[in-house]
């Protein structure tokens, strides 16, 4: 039986994760749109997500092996104070400089920070069982998972006004007070005493030399719920990453397209919320996780499918239609995919499984980082009307849509009439 006192700890420590997490994205997002500044360079902009995920598969391998034998607390106490004299460090950096310092000065920093991020979203997603009763996991992992796309749908403009108004050495000084923030939360509270020890005895069950990310990675292949899982999750982040470069350079080149950039953002907060109100609707019915991810990727595929549509932008109304509908399932999908993650996957192998599960998600946001720019700069524009503004993001957009949908059509089978195929999600 799991003590009352985890569901008021896991809210502490999900406040206090989001408010770092929040913090760590606008402070990349900013620290790149600085470097870009500062050279003019878009080669410097896109390292900071390149050093993001090379540092987020680093420990990944690290923590492949370790984390079910170490205390989840002790970890996110350590990740957080490293995240926090990172920052710090690279403040003391900046102030000394001048605010004047070479791109690859800033990188053990960026590494440190990201790493450290990671660190935290592997320990805190495989705590939640050990918090949260049976009965209100649905909604715990909804919050969980749901917190990291609205950090990321506001990190970019506050990233860019904070850079505007303090500099640099501002936006790293609140990254590393967001990290202190988390570190609070951890310590503060009791914890249940089954949360404070390590799944794994490291006494009775020697390390295995083994165990690894390929080891991990082989393991869920080899389970079809979970292979499942593991292509369409990979699919949706890189997705979502190539939608987060694509679709802001596609509307900033639409006549007045700043004010249809703020429409745009407003609209998609609003949506995104309704998504989240969605959610608490179903959080409760295991059964119909299955479906709500399957719905929620369709309504997606088609959104981005319509994005490649000759002449879209002229239907605003279609178009902003098409936004709402798109962050209206963005919520939706995270947080059934979570659920589903959790309760296919045994508690006493999720740091290994999620390990491999999470190095799957980053990089495929890597390859998207790397590959969007070329592919619509060098592939797709001298193969499209260069009179209609923006027109090979939207259909660059539209390819992704395609890849969306084609993953979806390869594992319709996998959920299976009546999701009867799938592994039970009420245990």
């Amino acid at each position: 039986m799991l003590e009352p006192r985890g569901v008021s700890v896991f809210v502490r420590l999900w406040l206090g994760q989001w408010i770092s997490n929040l913090g760590t994205q606008i402070s990349l997002f900013g620290l790149g749109l600085w470097l870009f500044k500062a050279d003019g360079q878009l080669g410097s902009f896109a390292l900071v997500a390149v050093i993001v995920q090379l540092s987020r598969l680093a420990v990944m391998r690290l923590l492949v092996r370790r984390l079910e034998r170490w205390p989840r607390r002790r970890v996110m106490l350590i990740a957080n104070a490293t995240g926090a004299a990172g920052t710090l460090g690279l403040t003391a950096v900046l102030t000394q400089s001048g605010g004047v310092v070479s791109p690859l000065a800033v990188v053990p920093f960026l590494a440190l920070a990201a790493a450290a991020e990671a660190a935290l979203v592997l320990s805190f997603s495989t705590l939640i069982p050990q918090l949260v009763p049976l009965r209100q996991r649905g909604e715990a992992n909804g919050l969980f998972a749901t917190a990291d796309g609205l950090a990321a749908l506001v990190a970019p403009f506050l990233g860019a006004l904070l850079v505007a108004w303090t500099g640099i050495t501002g936006l790293v000084v609140l990254d590393s007070c967001t990290f202190l923030v988390a570190l609070g939360c951890v310590v503060s509270g009791r914890w249940p005493g089954r949360a404070l020890r390590p799944l794994v005895n490291p006494v009775a069950a020697p390390l295995e030399d083994r165990a690894s990310l390929r080891l991990s990675l082989t393991q869920l292949w080899q389970q079809p719920p979970l292979r499942m899982l593991l292509l369409l999750g990979a699919s949706l982040m890189l997705t979502f990453a190539g939608a987060e470069i694509l679709f802001p350079a596609w509307v900033l080149q639409l006549p007045a397209g700043r004010s249809v950039l703020a429409m745009a953002l407003g609209l998609s907060g609003l949506a995104y919320g309704g998504g989240l109100l969605l959610w608490r609707c179903v959080s409760a019915r295991p059964l119909l996780w299955p479906s709500v991810f399957r719905l929620g990727l369709t309504m997606q595929a088609v959104v981005l499918l319509g994005a490649g549509v000759p002449g879209i932008t002229r239907y605003r109304e279609l178009w902003f239609a098409g936004v709402a509908a798109f962050n209206l399932a963005v919520p939706l999908v995270l947080a059934s995919q979570q659920n589903l993650w959790q309760c296919w996957v045994p508690v006493a192998m999720q740091p290994r499984l999620f390990a491999a599960r999470y190095a799957t998600d980053w990089t495929a946001r890597l390859v998207a980082v790397l590959a969007v720019g070329p592919l619509v700069d060098r592939a797709l524009a001298p193969l499209v009307d260069v009179s209609t503004p923006g027109r090979a993001m939207a259909v660059c957009l539209s390819l992704l849509g395609l890849l969306l949908a084609l993953m979806l059509l390869l594992h319709m089978k996998g959920f299976g009439a009546g999701d009867e195929k799938l592994p039970p999600c009420a245990s």
